[in-house]
């Protein structure tokens, strides 16, 4: 059936200013405009610290948040290349209403030379979590960037040697049975040794439809095995599964990332199959009505909502596994991704995003959003 046509009216609310266009097939862009009023974070520096011969590089971390935010806990994320570092919540001490963060993060022993970003600043508060991208911190004029030395540095990627067959149990008929996808690979790094392996599993109607799998590395035999396990559900859609990608680290820090084609997995060997599944579902989830809507509450905060209806709000043969959206801010802001949508009473989903204080005027952008139930069946809609 065809998604309802539901249109959204313009309005204020408490100095929230909505410009939204409507959903005529409910996969329009749908645009928030956002008017500023304070700031979370004042103020925000790193600093780094080469390293030497016995000790590994440093970087200094110091971050100044105003009390009225009431942070429980502050995490930031530190990257070089694909490798990502969440630095540990630490303790935060509050003196003239400003709280303030300082945390000093040893590097790997075989960290490289280079480059060293803040990715984002995650704060957990009453409002909810309000993240804060690289974009946005730029934007305030904060160092997110230091360059380091170290002598010891390993600067080997982790290589892909090769694929094996993939295994696949559990495809019975039984609709209490999983069924369970197992694959491995054979892996090497020269220099400090492969310290995690992680990779994808992409389903016939793809739509944002991912299963992750962690593998299990062995080092004692060489080269070095990593071997995934996907559970899938007893009902999963029959068709062509494939890898997504396949990513590598190292201790130090390194990355080596293979994506899905012929000059990258398949110059090492077979990145998909064909599962044949007797009783599964092949139904892909049908968006039937999207509203977003924007609000500032008494304090100021701002906040945008999102609602979701699925299929007319009548369950379907498999539930829904999983709602993500990102949201594009006005230029320089950078995006907000959540995936922490709640059914309601009403059949509806919901998720609200509480956006920073200092989010700037101008329109925010459903850029991206996709569902996909447990069979892996999945739609979505690019802005």
């Amino acid at each position: 059936a065809p998604a309802n046509k539901r249109g959204i009216q313009n309005s204020v609310a408490k100095g929230l200013v909505l410009a939204q266009k409507l959903p005529e097939t409910a996969t329009e862009a749908v645009e928030v405009r956002v008017t500023n009023f304070n700031e979370d974070v004042i103020a925000y520096s790193m600093t780094g610290i080469d390293g030497s011969e016995s000790t590994p590089p440093q970087i200094e971390i110091s971050m100044t948040v105003d009390s009225y935010t009431e942070p429980s806990s502050i995490d930031v994320l530190l990257w070089r290349g694909e490798k990502q570092y969440w630095v540990p919540a630490q303790p935060v001490v509050e003196q003239n209403f400003k709280i303030e963060y300082t945390h000093n993060f040893v590097l790997p022993d075989g960290a490289p030379s280079g480059i060293w970003e803040v990715r984002t600043i995650r704060l957990q508060t009453p409002s909810g979590d309000l993240s804060f991208g690289k974009d946005l911190l730029n934007l305030k004029g904060f160092i997110t960037s230091v360059d380091v030395f170290n002598p010891n540095a390993d600067e080997n990627d982790p290589e892909l040697l090769s694929i094996g067959d993939f295994i696949v149990t559990g495809n019975d008929g039984d609709p209490t049975t999983p069924i369970v996808v197992e694959l491995t690979t054979e892996v090497s790094d020269q220099g400090s040794g492969i310290s995690s392996v992680g990779s994808y599993l992409r389903g016939p109607k793809y739509d944002g439809a991912l299963v992750w799998s962690w593998a299990v590395i062995n080092n004692d035999i060489l080269p070095n095995t990593a071997t995934f396990s996907w559970t899938l559900d007893p009902k999963t859609t029959s068709g062509i599964y494939s890898l997504e990608s396949i990513r590598l680290y190292d201790a130090a820090g390194n990355s080596g990332f293979y994506g899905a084609n012929e000059s990258e997995l398949g110059s090492v060997g077979n990145y998909e199959f064909d599962l044949d599944n007797a009783i599964s579902d092949d139904n892909s989830p049908l968006i039937t009505d999207f509203q977003m809507s924007g609000e500032i509450d008494a304090d100021g905060r701002k906040f945008i909502n999102i609602r979701t209806e699925l299929d007319h709000g009548v369950s379907q043969e498999t539930p829904i596994q999983r709602q993500y959206v990102r949201i594009s801010g006005p230029e320089g802001t950078g995006n907000t991704d959540r995936d922490q949508f709640v059914l309601e009473n009403d059949g509806y989903y919901h998720v609200q995003v509480a956006l920073p204080l200092e989010s700037p005027d101008g329109e925010y952008t459903l850029s991206y959003w996709f569902a996909y139930d447990t069979a892996l069946n999945g739609v979505n809609h690019s802005g």
